[in-house]
């Protein structure tokens, strides 16, 4: 006997196909749910506002942070991370990606600039954390690179349309 499936999924190809709903989510939500692993091989979670932008069809984040933070330490152990984003509505968003700690002078002032435009929950400005700018020696840019990008919403599923997953081409298959 075939049974049905409980979650269905669709693999979208292309990020353009689901970037406006993810963008409406992400910027709507404002602050997700980070997962790092800590020395010890255990998840450690904490709040962040990631920034996202589009690099030639593909999602980046931006996270900044203290240079001093534990998630810092975790990350340049283990560069892996996920993010999960939630509203009362059900609507989530999730993302598995890989960390990079960005050390280029230039492209540190052009995130922190890109947070300080943001609006709303979305972006905020980074002199709250560091009074003396981008310069801030303390001042830590993280870029987030996507692996898997999952789309999925309770009336989604109440309805049984699928859960929309995302992968770059050079991705593996991911549960």
């Amino acid at each position: 006997m075939a049974s049905a499936r409980s979650n269905p999924t669709q693999q979208i190809a292309d990020f353009s196909e689901i970037v406006t709903d993810f963008d409406a989510r992400v910027q709507r939500i404002g602050f997700a749910i980070v997962a790092t692993v800590d020395s010890n091989s255990r998840p450690r979670l904490r709040v962040l506002q990631p920034v996202w932008e589009t690099e030639a069809d593909v999602p980046v984040g931006w996270l900044i942070t203290s240079e001093k933070s534990p998630k810092v330490r975790h990350l340049r152990n283990n560069p892996y991370l996920s993010i999960s984003y939630w509203d009362p509505a059900h609507e989530m968003v999730f993302v598995e990606a890989t960390a990079e700690i960005v050390e280029d002078p230039d492209e540190k002032r052009r995130v922190w600039n890109l947070f300080a435009a943001g609006e709303g929950a979305y972006g905020y400005d980074p002199h709250r954390f560091f009074p003396d700018g981008p310069t801030n020696p303390d001042y830590c840019c993280i870029r987030v690179t996507p692996s898997r990008v999952e789309l999925s919403a309770m009336a989604d599923r109440a309805a049984r349309r699928p859960r929309r997953i995302w992968q770059p081409a050079s991705a593996s298959a991911l549960d």
